[in-house]
């Protein structure tokens, strides 16, 4: 049985960045920062990483709405990691095409975590398998992903991202969360 953690988080999230740096309140922005938050409560983080935390963007080529989402989430990405470390890290973010390479461009571009945009169902179970296979963190905005091996889900209304952890996902592609996050969550268990 798969367990799913859910966790309201206020948007004050800030890792200890000023407010003005937080001022763009749109939904990838705040998705952005949220997803860096988690990466700092991964205590596995530093090993995945080399010499920084790359976090992957993945899109279709093929599909205009899921190369349009993957600009606009590697664009806020790349803004709100702007100065900021993970595990005494820099951040760097890149985009990555779903496909027959992808495996390779994991390895290759050192990634530590990546980002699912929209339009890669049929891309799912393949790049599941190549999270757990490489290790690395995988998010989404689609709770609909969990159910095929995506690990957190980032979901938002005017107030709150809500996070959704499939916690047997986030453990098989290599990740351990600390309990300083768990502890706020409310588990579901499915």
């Amino acid at each position: 049985m798969r367990t799913v953690v859910i966790v309201a988080l206020a948007l004050g999230l800030t890792l200890g960045r000023p407010a003005q740096a937080v001022a763009d309140n749109s939904p990838a922005s705040k998705q952005a920062l949220v997803l860096l938050r988690i990466l700092s409560y991964d205590r596995y983080v530093g090993k995945r990483a080399r010499s920084q935390v790359v976090i992957g963007v993945v899109r279709d080529d093929d599909d205009p709405g899921s190369r349009r989402a993957a600009s606009t989430m590697a664009d806020a990405l790349r803004s709100m990691s702007r100065g900021v470390t993970v595990a005494g890290k820099p951040v760097a973010v890149v985009e990555i095409a779903a496909g027959d390479l992808f495996r390779d461009r994991l390895r290759d571009l050192e990634v530590t975590a990546i980002y699912l945009t929209s339009g890669l169902d049929t891309e799912l179970d393949g790049i599941s398998e190549a999270a757990r296979a490489h290790p690395c963190l995988t998010f989404t905005d689609r709770i609909a992903y969990m159910r095929r091996g995506v690990a957190v889900a980032l979901s938002s209304n005017e107030r709150r991202i809500t996070i959704s952890l499939d916690l047997v996902a986030v453990r098989a592609q290599g990740a351990q969360l600390s309990a300083e996050l768990l502890h706020v969550a409310e588990v579901v268990r499915r």
